[in-house]
């Protein structure tokens, strides 16, 4: 059985929490822990999920299978990067780092720990989404409003990266990979905090460079390439696998008639690619 924990859980990772701890209650996998640099929230979650805390990720190490990170973006880069070459499969909130060139550690440390990286685009498993990419063909024009109450929950990143990628992740999701971008333009100004909005101020970038981010954006939305792990680890059941899958469905199935959050399919779905391999 997969052995699962979360790092991070304050304001999102408690959700995480929340469906961890559900899978477990369901046999899907074991939740054997949370980590928090807050002892206090560590053992509050805890307590309330019914597992086990700690403050430094580190001593997971070799206690789990897989994590979820939702903690600052600052601090992506290094936490994944230390489970990923443990081995230890990571999903990630979004978005999967500050930098381009974070985002290729990240990558290059699932490839050498052999184990899969997955980034938290949760719109992707939205039933709406799902049911609406089919019927989409050939799109010229996209119009996208996010409208939202100000928090000062992720002012490490921009409004860009902590809710617009959301967006962005949505239209490349829906015409394709393979699309080509020429150039694109963006103009914004800081209003409540310090951070701007804009790339580069009323300036357009070169389409090589745009194609390039547009590709390495691509690998962040995808589990890294990696090959088969080779650690030794029991390989799971078909009466596990079944069951996993089966939650996945019954996941989907409460979405439907409800509001569930689509979190849970992706979890689902991520544990259900770590269980295969």
């Amino acid at each position: 059985m997969l052995r699962t924990a979360v790092i991070g859980v304050g304001s999102l990772g408690k959700q995480h929490a929340r469906i961890h701890s559900d899978l477990a209650t369901e046999g899907v996998s074991e939740f054997v822990a949370v980590c928090d640099l807050n002892e206090e929230t560590a053992r509050s979650i805890s307590g309330e999920r019914k597992t086990d805390w700690t403050t430094d990720w580190r001593e997971l190490i070799g206690r789990i299978d897989a994590a979820s990170i939702a903690v600052p973006t600052e601090a992506h880069c290094e936490i994944a990067c230390g489970l990923l070459e443990a081995g230890i499969h990571v999903l990630v909130e979004k978005p999967i780092s500050r930098t381009l060139e974070e985002a290729d550690w990240m990558i290059e440390a699932a490839e050498r720990g052999k184990a899969i990286l997955q980034v938290g685009h949760l719109e992707r498993f939205n039933p709406a989404m799902v049911a609406l990419r089919p019927h989409v063909r050939k799109p010229v024009y996209f119009e996208i409003h996010r409208v939202g109450q100000f928090t000062a929950r992720s002012l490490d990143i921009d409004v860009v990266l902590d809710l617009m990628i959301h967006d962005l992740d949505i239209v490349q999701w829906l015409v394709g990979e393979d699309v080509e971008v020429t150039s694109i333009h963006a103009v914004g100004i800081a209003i409540l905090t310090n951070k701007s909005t804009q790339p580069t101020r009323g300036s357009s970038f070169p389409p090589e460079r745009w194609r390039t981010s547009l590709h390495r954006a691509s690998e962040w939305t995808r589990f890294a390439r990696c090959v088969s792990s080779s650690r030794t680890t029991t390989s799971p059941s078909t009466t596990q696998l079944n069951a996993l899958r089966s939650a996945v469905f019954r996941r989907r199935l409460k979405v439907a008639r409800g509001p569930v959050c689509t979190s849970s399919i992706l979890i689902s779905s991520m544990w259900n690619r770590c269980a295969r391999r």
